[in-house]
């Protein structure tokens, strides 16, 4: 690919991938905590299975999210994951530009690459220490550096293929149980990993971390109507 068309598909990788699951999976938690807030008013009119029903579905949407963020890449067809997106930074690792090359050398600052900045390090180089520091931290099975997000995924991913994508007849009591805070922590990972790799691969600013991921504002927009309905229907506090 000549670069142009590496960073398009970059782009889409991130934009109609992570970034797209990040959204859905923090406005189906925000839809959920919002029912959950008028929970004991929508219990009194008679309204809770229904309700409930709603946050089971919102719950497993999350779930649905958070594990296509970090599926590994399919040989068959294009997949729009974390994964996908090291392996094509590493693959086409002399395409690249890095027209916020600044970014990305003070997100390598204070890690095991830290030194190899000193002197001249070629685009290339970069691009494959940026994929290696992501590697290294990539939430997986037996992920040493970050035990407790390897847990979350190990957690999230059984949910998804053990009980909502298959209904396989296995104890609750064998079964890893995700948490709301462990699929938080791999979201909040998740947009790091966005914040670094689209400004300083692409120069589209989403924000310089985490606590500032500009779309997560947007990701409220329909728990706030969900507010507004359920106050009109006197369902809500």
């Amino acid at each position: 690919m000549n670069s142009q068309t590496v960073e398009s598909t970059l782009k889409d990788y991130l934009l109609n991938g992570v970034v797209k699951e990040i959204f859905f999976a923090e406005e189906a938690k925000h839809l959920a905590q919002e029912i959950g807030i008028h929970a004991a008013k929508i219990n009194a009119q008679g309204f809770g299975h229904l309700f409930g029903s709603m946050q089971v579905a919102y719950s497993d949407r999350q779930t649905l999210c958070v594990t296509k963020i970090f599926d590994p890449e399919d040989r068959k067809y294009p997949t729009r994951s974390i994964p996908a997106i090291l392996n094509l930074i590493e693959r086409e690792a002399s395409s690249w530009s890095f027209p916020q090359r600044q970014k990305l050398e003070e997100t390598l600052a204070g890690t095991p690459y830290d030194a190899s900045l000193f002197g001249t390090v070629s685009n290339a180089e970069l691009a494959l220490y940026v994929a290696s520091h992501f590697r290294d931290t990539l939430p997986d099975v037996g992920t040493l550096s970050t035990p407790k997000l390897s847990r979350a995924i190990v957690a999230v991913r059984e949910a998804r293929n053990k009980v909502i994508a298959h209904n396989e007849a296995i104890d609750q009591s064998a079964r890893t149980l995700p948490t709301w805070e462990e699929a938080d922590a791999l979201v909040e990972y998740a947009k790091v990993f966005v914040t670094v790799i689209s400004f300083g691969f692409l120069s589209l600013y989403m924000g310089r971390d985490s606590r500032t991921y500009l779309p997560t504002g947007d990701s409220f927009g329909t728990s706030t109507l969900l507010k507004k309905l359920l106050t009109a229907a006197n369902l809500g506090d």
